[in-house]
C-alpha cells in the first residue's frame, strides 16, 4: 500500500473518530441541558396557570370566553387539557387541544398515555378549587423535544459529513504533497547512479528534508570525488605525454640520423621509459577513490645530474624550435627526496617554457643549495603570464588569458605544485607578460617520509 493511501485512511479514521466522539458527547449535553430547561419551563408554566386560575375564582367579572382564551395560550404540547374546579366540585372552566399536538405524537409514533397533574388551589389556607392539567407522557417525550432532538441529529450529520468532507479533501492536498517529495527524493537517489546533476526541491516535511539534505550531501562529495578522479586520470595523462614526446622526438632524430644514439642517449631513453613506467603505476589510484596517496619513495642521488638528463632529453626539441636550453647550476648537488614527483615538476615546468617561449628565445636553469634546502629557478623569455592570471596559474585546467591557439588542459604547473609541496617544497611564480617568466623551486635537501 502506497504512503499516500495510508495517509488516506489513516486522517479519514482519525477525523471520524473524532467527529462520533464529539457529536455523542455534543448531544449528551445539550439533551441534559435541554431536559432540564424545558422542565424549568414547564414548572413555570404551571405556576402562571394556577396563579390564573386562582384569580379567575375571586373574580366573578371575567367570562367564561376570556378564560377560554387565556387559558389557550397554555395549551402547547405536553399540555392537551386545562380544567378548573370550585371548592364544591364544579367545573368552571375545561380548555382542551386536539388539534395539531395529538397529530405530530401519532405521525412520529411517539402517542403516550395520559398524565393529570392536580394543583389545590388556595386562598391563603382555604382551598377554594382544583386544576387539573392533563399532558401526554413525560415532559422529554414532548414534540418539541422530539423535534429538537431530531433536529439535533441531522444538524451533527450534516456537519460531521462536511467536516468528513473537508478532512478528505486536505488529507489528499497532504498525502498529495508528500508523495511528491518522497518519489523526488526517491528520482533524486536514482539519478545519484547515473551522475545527473539535478536540483532536489526541498520538502517542508522536516523528516524529508534531513533525508533530502544527506542526499545532496551525499550526491556533492560522490561529484567531488568523481571529479578527483577525472583530475587524476588527467594528470597522469598528462604526465605520461612528457616522455612520451622525448622519446618520440629522440627516435625521429635517430631516424633522420640527425643524432648518434650513443650511451647518454639510451641512457636517456629508459629514464624516459622508467619515468612512464611510474605513470602507468598511479593508474590504480583512479580506479580505487578511496585508496590514499602512494607513500613516497625517497632516495638519495644527484640532483645536477638528474637536471642534465632532462635538459639531454628536451635539447633536441628546443633545437628544432630554435629556442636555446642553458643549464647552470652547481655540481654535486645532492638531496634526499622523491626522484619522480621532483623530476615530473621539473618536466612539466620545462614543458610549458619550450611551448609558449617563441623561436629566438632562451631557457634557462639555475640550481643551487641555500643552506639545508635547494633551489632551482627555470627561467624564460616567452609570452609571460598576466598578472590576474597569477594567482589561479597553479589551480587545475586553467590557463592563461594570453595562451591564444597553444594547445594545453592546464594541469602542468597543477601537477607541479601537488608535487612540489608533496616532498615538502613550494614553487613561487613572478612574470611579465611579453617578456618572462620565472618559477622558483625550493625543496628541502632531505625529507623524511610522509
Amino acid at each position: 500500500m502506497s504512503i499516500k493511501k495510508q495517509w488516506l485512511i489513516t486522517l479519514i479514521l482519525i477525523a471520524t473518530i473524532a467527529i462520533i466522539t464529539n457529536s455523542a458527547l455534543y448531544s449528551i449535553l445539550i439533551d441534559k441541558y435541554f431536559v432540564r430547561y424545558i422542565g424549568q419551563n414547564y414548572e413555570k408554566q404551571m405556576k402562571e396557570i394556577q396563579e390564573y386560575a386562582e384569580f379567575i375564582l375571586h373574580n366573578e367579572l371575567i367570562t367564561k370566553k376570556q378564560m377560554q382564551m387565556e387559558m389557550q395560550k397554555y395549551l402547547d404540547d405536553p399540555i392537551t387539557e386545562i380544567s378548573i374546579y370550585d371548592s364544591t366540585g364544579q367545573i368552571i372552566l375545561s380548555a382542551k387541544k386536539m388539534g395539531m399536538g395529538r397529530m405530530h405524537r401519532q405521525m412520529m409514533g411517539r402517542e403516550n398515555s395520559e398524565v393529570r397533574d392536580e394543583y389545590n388551589l388556595e386562598d391563603g389556607q382555604n382551598s377554594i378549587g382544583k386544576l387539573i392539567i392533563t399532558r401526554q407522557g413525560s415532559i422529554e417525550d414532548s414534540v418539541t423535544s422530539i423535534l429538537f432532538k431530531k433536529e439535533l441529529l441531522n444538524t451533527s450529520l450534516i456537519s460531521g459529513g462536511i467536516v468528513l468532507l473537508m478532512a478528505l479533501v486536505v488529507s489528499i492536498l497532504i498525502s498529495r504533497k508528500t508523495a511528491k517529495d518522497l518519489m523526488n527524493t526517491a528520482n533524486y537517489a536514482k539519478g545519484l547512479d547515473l551522475n545527473l546533476e539535478e536540483e532536489l526541491p526541498l520538502s517542508h516535511i522536516t523528516e524529508i528534508t534531513e533525508i533530502q539534505n544527506s542526499l545532496v550531501l551525499l550526491a556533492t562529495k560522490l561529484r567531488m570525488k568523481e571529479k578527483a578522479r577525472k583530475q587524476k586520470l588527467d594528470t597522469v595523462v598528462h604526465q605520461g605525454r612528457t616522455p612520451l614526446t622525448i622519446m618520440k622526438s629522440q627516435l625521429e632524430g635517430a631516424v633522420d640520423g640527425i643524432v648518434t644514439m650513443d650511451e647518454n642517449r639510451l641512457e636517456s631513453l629508459i629514464n624516459q621509459v622508467d619515468t612512464l613506467t611510474d605513470v602507468i603505476g598511479n593508474l590504480k589510484e583512479i580506479f580505487e577513490i578511496e585508496q590514499a596517496k602512494d607513500p613516497l619513495k625517497i632516495e638519495t642521488f644527484d640532483l645536477t645530474e638528474e637536471i642534465n638528463k632532462i635538459i639531454k632529453g628536451f635539447k633536441l626539441q628546443f633545437e628544432d624550435k630554435g629556442v636555446r636550453l642553458a643549464f647552470l647550476g652547481e655540481k654535486g648537488i645532492v638531496g634526499t627526496t622523491d626522484r619522480y614527483l621532483l623530476t615530473q615538476g621539473i618536466y612539466n615546468i620545462l614543458t610549458n617554457a619550450y611551448k609558449f617561449t617563441p623561436k629566438g628565445g632562451k631557457v634557462q636553469l639555475d640550481i643551487k643549495k641555500v643552506g639545508d634546502r635547494i633551489e632551482l629557478k627555470i627561467i624564460d623569455t616567452g609570452i609571460g603570464i598576466p598578472k590576474d592570471n597569477l594567482l589561479t596559474v597553479f589551480n587545475p585546467y586553467v590557463r592563461g588569458s594570453n595562451v591564444g591557439k597553444i594547445t594545453g588542459q592546464g594541469l602542468g604547473l597543477f601537477v607541479v605544485k601537488n608535487n612540489i609541496e608533496r616532498v615538502g617544497g613550494r614553487v613561487d611564480v613572478s612574470s611579465v607578460e611579453g617578456k618572462g617568466t620565472t618559477f622558483v623551486v625550493n625543496i628541502p635537501s632531505t625529507i623524511q617520509d610522509e
